[in-house]
């Protein structure tokens, strides 16, 4: 596990191997997701960019849009 880039803290923790695997989905999860955001007054719709904090915008084709993003 330390050739794959675990520290050794985390090693000592001795976790079964589900757990292990589950940490490996999450860390690739967090590092690819992206969070979207709408604003219910204009339809805005905010995306955000590989860059911490911050976003993309994207107005939409007509006014009101609706709330594309409720249920």
């Amino acid at each position: 596990m330390l050739e794959k880039g675990y520290g050794q803290e985390y090693v000592l923790l001795k976790l079964p191997h589900g757990h292990i695997l589950h940490d490996h989905i999450h860390s690739q999860y967090v590092e690819y997701k992206r969070d979207l955001y709408e604003c219910t007054n204009c339809g805005r719709v905010l995306i955000e960019t590989a860059q911490s904090n911050a976003f993309a915008s994207f107005s939409p084709d007509k006014q009101p849009a609706g709330n594309l993003l409720s249920e």
